[in-house]
């Protein structure tokens, strides 16, 4: 018996031992998101940008202001407004494949999901998901690019699953 509950004991050490930390970041104090690992802030001609990182993935969040022209640009359909943001995303990417487009809801906020492949080198696709979100005069994007293919999307999924309304 004390053999059994030894071994359990060692188990439960190595799986707390191996866990992946998370932070929780407020993006532009309208969202927060969770992030794997230690996450680095940095800002550069407008663009705010968080990001984690390990040989397996990069999660990175992107505030962008729609500069001195907000107004006129969120006035327009907020569809088509996607549907450009999307288009210039794609194009400075070196997309390898198809993409696959849908409207999402994070609390009152429409977004668009975009799932893509970006080609890193001659011989290297990598799988790239990522959540747009026009408010507030920005545009935010929420991007988790799969450097190693690991079969597993759990930590995908809890970033994509925990970004919130700011409360």
């Amino acid at each position: 018996m004390k053999k059994i509950f030894l071994s359990l004991f060692m188990i439960c050490i190595a799986t707390a031992v191996s866990a992946q930390e998370w932070t929780e970041e407020s993006i532009a104090g309208i969202l927060t998101v969770e992030f794997p690992g230690t996450v680095t802030a940095s800002e550069n001609q407008g663009m705010a940008v968080k990001q984690s990182f390990s040989d397996k993935y990069v999660a990175v969040v992107q505030t962008t202001s729609l500069g001195e022209d907000a107004d006129a640009i969120m006035g327009e359909d907020l569809d088509i407004l996607y549907d450009s943001v999307v288009e210039g995303m794609m194009g400075s990417m070196y997309t390898a494949g198809d993409s696959k487009e849908e409207d999402i809801m994070i609390g009152n906020l429409k977004g668009r999901k975009v799932i893509h492949t970006v080609k890193m080198t001659e011989t290297q696709e990598v799988p790239v998901q990522t959540v747009l979100l026009i408010t507030q005069n920005r545009v935010i994007s929420f991007s988790y690019i799969e450097l190693v293919e690991t079969g597993d999307s759990s930590d995908r999924d809890r970033f994509f699953n925990s970004i919130k309304l700011a409360k």
